[in-house]
């Protein structure tokens, strides 16, 4: 009987300890401690720069200057600087697969991501994300991930980003 007790009371021990471990992990590892959203426009500076075989094909480019809005209140928000190149095209030129590097400036600083995805995985639901890779001003420290979920403002196309970000 004194095993059998003593078991209970390691497993129940050693449960405790993980609860305990959890919820001191937990928390940072779910959320950042910043959050911030915007959304990208389609917009007027947009150019594609045709470098690989004729047509849409690997090694070709966009390059993109946007005005970025609140998504709340459409108000301006910031400036997105981005840069694209595409690694494949599939489904019949219909999609491709690409690099993206951005920077974004906002008032308190500026945000960067880099990463690669499928076009068509950004109008899924729940989008992509994408590693954070620097900032400066407020987000000089920042580390985290955004998410891109293509989509409407008002009725004008374009992608939200949803930055998740620990800033200490």
């Amino acid at each position: 009987m004194r095993n059998k007790t003593r078991k209970v009371a390691a497993t129940t021990v050693a449960a405790a300890a993980a609860v305990l471990a959890a919820s001191l992990w937990l928390p940072a590892a779910l959320a950042g401690d910043t959050q911030i959203q915007v959304f990208d426009p389609e917009g007027k500076f947009s150019k594609f720069i045709d470098n690989g075989k004729p047509d849409f094909s690997p090694g070709d480019q966009i390059i993109e200057i946007h005005t970025l809005l609140d998504p709340a209140d459409g108000t301006d928000a910031g400036t997105i600087f981005t840069e694209v190149t595409v690694l494949r095209v599939v489904q019949g030129g219909e999609d491709f697969d690409l690099t993206v590097h951005c920077t974004v400036v906002l008032p308190e600083g500026t945000i960067v991501f880099y990463g690669g995805f499928r076009f068509s995985d950004a109008g899924t639901p729940g989008g992509v994300t994408l590693p954070v890779t620097g900032g400066t001003g407020d987000f000089e420290l920042s580390r985290g991930t955004v998410n891109i979920a293509l989509g409407e403002l008002d009725g004008a196309p374009g992608a939200t980003l949803t930055f998740d970000l620990t800033t200490t």
